[in-house]
């Protein structure tokens, strides 16, 4: 029997995702709107590859069933976070009901229209073009679960050249599941998605540098593609790629041949198609190819900066975010810095938010970064003889380069590349010929924490996320119970009434300002200033798994639902 490579999965993933958002961008700009014609012929170019290089049936049945599951997985979870509710379920809504953003401009009387008008789409195209297939909205949220599975098989496969076994699934990891995944996962937010996109990109690199064959080619084509499509941060970040790939080239003596420049040519077509919006057409409106980030008084970020670092720069910004506590303070409120591996409940409490000020990376990420930067110094001073040592380097110089540069680096979720940073430094020490017994105790005990840091947030995240999820679910069947019209007021998140409507739910709009709260059932995130809410009573028994995380929740949180 064939053995199966991972490889070949993780690669018809990526290579879906990418002809999807590429056909989908093609239909645009020759006027037309998101079709399921475009997902089929997706599917149809896939099923040819998999035909002329004799991908096994077995490998072909293992990534229907990725699909399959990861959509399943996908739906039984709501997006309940603000963001995702907002302008990007927005920009999803819009584009499967037939809006072409190359043309057209999209009309709304709310703050999110100049977000998802001039916003990069990639994420939400291939999201919309999934939602128009299956009718179920939550189900576009499947290629967070997708991009994640190809990003650790990639990671894996890379270190099982280098590691052993299971020091590369350590490894593997560690560094897809970045907490801006694991809290992303069931959203719409994009970090976490790009972040993993990203570590696919630079592996595809490393892999076409070392192997120039057309599997390593297309996966890098298809990578720089979908990033390029996902957020205007992008455009740097190839930029500083690209300047340390040629730098290392140099630097390896290897002149830059036809083998080296041929899929970057080729990655022209796709990204020139995908300038068509929001870059040409910021530009045809006489505004930055940015158009809105570089605003100041149209950054969404401003609202999240707090009061005590919104005039220091960048790298002050970094250390107080990165040794404060964990947590999302008021403006006013000077949040302290705090001792390395020390954390309260307080702060365990918020690690299922999507959107972590301070801290963002989890409560021992700064004793974690203390620990990997004096490993890696270490590493230096005792002149250690590395394999690959400078390869390392060039990444971790392109990566420090950038988090300078970058405007706002502070926010974990805005730059989740940061986490990486410190894992480089563990790998930079594993590369060594000659261990320090010292050094690699430090290290075992870094990358134990690092654990258990990853599991703090998948514990919080997936207790909300159930808990949320359930809670949904159980609003909406008793509102299915009863054939009336439901007065629904809803004040930035227009995707609920979309909700509403996907469950053949009658409603009409209605002020509910003056209503008693407890005539009123409201959709997360419950905030009596912005969450939607229904003049209604919901009668029926909850489930008995509802009642006990609801009695959690009240405990952990002191708030009673």
């Amino acid at each position: 029997m064939k053995k199966i490579n991972p490889t070949n999965l993780a690669f018809l993933i990526v290579i879906t995702l990418f002809l999807i958002l590429i056909l989908d961008t093609i239909t645009f700009i020759i006027g037309f709107k998101i079709n399921n014609y475009c997902f089929f012929v997706a599917l149809l170019t896939v099923a040819i590859y998999i035909n002329r290089n004799k991908i096994s049936v077995l490998e072909t049945f293992i990534f229907l069933l990725i699909l399959i599951i990861s959509y399943f997985i996908s739906i039984l979870f709501f997006d309940i976070s603000g963001d995702g509710q907002w302008y990007h379920q927005d920009i999803i809504i819009a584009l499967k009901n037939g809006w072409n953003p190359v043309y057209h401009n999209y009309i709304s009387t709310d703050g999110s229209q100049i977000y998802v008008q001039h916003y990069s789409k990639g994420h939400e195209i291939i999201s919309a073009s999934i939602y128009y297939l299956t009718g179920n909205i939550e189900s576009g949220k499947m290629i967070n679960i997708l991009v994640a599975i190809s990003c650790y098989i990639v990671s894996l496969q890379f270190f099982k050249k280098h590691f052993s076994k299971f020091k590369s699934i350590s490894y593997a990891f560690i560094i897809t599941f970045n907490p801006i995944v694991v809290t992303q996962a069931f959203t719409y937010y994009i970090d976490g998605f790009t972040y993993n996109v990203f570590i696919i990109f630079i592996f595809s690199i490393i892999n076409y540098f070392k192997i120039q064959n057309h599997n390593n080619a297309i996966l890098f084509i298809a990578s720089i593609s979908i990033f390029f499509s996902l957020k205007f941060t992008s455009l740097p970040i190839l930029a500083i790629t690209t300047f340390i790939s040629v730098a290392y080239l140099i630097y390896k003596k290897r002149k830059l041949k036809a083998q080296f420049i041929r899929p970057i040519l080729f990655a022209i077509i796709p990204i020139v198609l995908l300038c068509s919006h929001p870059y040409i057409t910021n530009i045809l409106e006489n505004k930055s190819i940015f158009y809105p980030a570089l605003e100041k008084n149209k950054n969404v970020l401003s609202v999240h900066i707090p009061m005590e670092i919104q005039e220091k720069n960048n790298i002050y910004k970094l250390f107080i975010s990165l040794f404060s506590k964990t947590g999302t303070p008021d403006k006013n409120i000077t949040s302290g810095l705090k001792i390395p591996y020390t954390f309260s409940l307080d702060e365990i409490k918020k690690l299922g938010n999507t959107t972590i000020v301070l801290g963002g990376f989890g409560v021992f990420f700064s004793g974690i970064f203390i620990n990997s930067t004096l490993i890696f110094i270490a590493s230096l001073f005792y002149k250690l003889d590395q394999k690959n040592k400078f390869e390392i380097l060039f990444f971790i110089i392109g990566l420090i380069l950038y988090i300078i540069i970058f405007p706002e680096p502070w926010l974990a979720r805005i730059l989740p590349q940061i986490y990486i940073l410190p894992i480089l430094f563990l790998i930079f020490y594993e590369f060594s010929d000659r261990k320090i017994h010292l050094i690699s105790i430090l290290k075992n005990i870094t990358i134990i924490f690092i654990y258990i840091n990853i599991f703090l947030f998948i514990s919080v995240s997936m207790f909300y996320n159930v808990f949320y999820s359930l809670k949904t679910h159980y609003i909406l069947s008793e509102l299915k119970k009863n054939n009336v019209v439901y007065c629904v007021q809803y004040i930035n998140f227009r995707s609920n009434l979309n909700r509403l409507e996907d469950n053949g739910i009658k409603y009409k709009l209605c002020n509910l300002n003056d209503e008693k709260k407890q005539n009123l059932v409201f959709f997360e995130p419950k905030n009596l200033k912005y969450s939607t809410r229904i003049k209604t009573k919901l009668t029926g028994p909850k489930p008995t798994i509802l009642i006990e995380l609801e009695n959690i929740y009240s405990k952990i949180t002191g708030n009673k639902e």
